[in-house]
């Protein structure tokens, strides 16, 4: 299947708690999963790291608005279009803001909920 000494895998990673414990997770299959037909692993790489002195996060945090903006739009359209199902209505799309931590377990789905939650249309109380 594979030459051991001729074929390496390159991880290629971003520096987020879910993907660097799915980097890790990957390294583990590669180099002990099959121990008579281990794939090297030299290198990883890690993208969107942003500087030590702080000089690129505006910049960086406007480029990631525009290609959120720019793929939402997308997203809305297809809804529009195809998200149906056929049925007449299109699906609807809800964003949740960024939030400082990445949800994890049963806290982190409890705060992602109540994110979702505030979305819902609440109703209009009249005086």
């Amino acid at each position: 299947f594979s030459n051991v000494d001729l074929t390496e895998f390159l991880i290629v990673t971003v520096p987020t708690e879910l993907a660097v414990r799915e980097s890790v997770r990957l390294l583990n299959d590669l180099t002990f999963e099959s121990p008579d037909m281990p794939i090297k692993v030299r290198h990883v790489v890690v993208n969107q790291v942003l500087k030590d002195d702080g000089s690129d996060v505006t910049g960086f945090l406007n480029r990631v608005a525009d290609g959120q903006k720019s793929s939402i739009r997308e997203l809305r359209s297809a809804a529009e279009t195809i998200g149906s199902g056929g049925g007449g209505v299109p699906a609807e799309v809800i964003e949740v803001p960024y939030l400082d931590t990445e949800p994890r377990g049963v806290f982190g789905l409890k705060v992602l909920a109540e994110e979702l939650i505030k979305e819902v249309e609440e109703p209009v109380v009249s005086s």
